[in-house]
């Protein structure tokens, strides 16, 4: 029972440890950012002299990192196995559950990251079209030219829509009952399904303005609804961390050791 007691106390110190690690280097981190644009002197001595404290600091707090919170966090639930056996489903259920969370979440990221660069190139493609003249004319003389950078664009709004596609296909199929999703990642396809068959055919000024900017607008309402199913998984996955930590917090306590 003691042993419960000794790896939770290592655990909270490992735990303690990185979250002050953490402050002082996102603190160290801002006096940089501070250090590039200051001019005052007195202001840099008192700037850096903070940061030489901040990396004393730092050199004394133990190297706790993840993967040893998380080695004494598998210590510590062994031990609770040994002490209350009859507990170990309930933890397999919580744990299921909050895989199967952060899987949605590691999904749903990939859909919406794939998404996003089919967005930007695009934007890119319109973007090159969308300039003054004048500007156009002078980058077709000094540099690449507006239809070339279009073209390329175009091209990799293609390949990427492909890739999309997939991460699309991977997030539909993680949950067949969840009908909102089931219907956002059916529509979502359709787009992308379409984009590649327009994609088949040249592309003209005219489309440009006829076809890709309604496209890009649409694809931009898609990215914002992606953008709410994720914070929704992301929500659901805290609360699943924070049901397996409560698990932890309750079967440790002395009244049940």
């Amino acid at each position: 029972m003691s042993k419960i007691n000794s790896i939770k106390e290592n655990l909270l110190r490992a735990q303690d440890a990185y979250q002050s690690r953490d402050e002082l280097w996102s603190a160290r981190r801002k006096i940089e950012e501070r250090l590039i644009h200051e001019q005052d002197e007195e202001e840099i001595r008192l700037l850096k002299s903070q940061k030489l404290e901040i990396d004393h600091r730092l050199d004394e707090i133990e190297d706790d990192d993840e993967a040893r919170i998380e080695e004494l966090r598998s210590e510590l639930i062994a031990a609770i196995f040994i002490a209350h056996p009859n507990e170990e489903s309930a933890y397999q259920l919580l744990k299921e559950n909050r895989d199967r969370s952060r899987a949605l979440v590691q999904k749903i990221e990939q859909a919406l990251e794939r998404s996003t660069l089919v967005a930007n190139s695009i934007g890119i493609a319109l973007a090159s079209w969308e300039r003054p003249l004048l500007i156009r004319v002078a980058r077709f003389v000094f540099g690449q030219s507006p239809t070339e950078e279009i073209t390329e664009n175009l091209e990799r709004a293609g390949e990427r829509s492909s890739l999309a596609l997939e991460a699309i296909a991977t997030y539909r199929d993680h949950d067949p009952e969840d009908l909102r999703a089931q219907e956002l990642c059916k529509e979502i396809e359709i787009f992308f399904n379409a984009f590649l068959s327009e994609r088949e055919e040249r592309w003209s000024f005219g489309k440009l303005k006829g076809t890709y900017h309604p496209s890009l607008k649409a694809l931009e309402i898609y990215l914002e609804q992606l953008k709410v199913q994720l914070d929704i998984g992301k929500k659901q996955l805290s609360n699943r961390e924070s049901e397996i930590e409560n698990w932890i917090e309750a079967l440790s306590k002395p009244t049940h050791i």
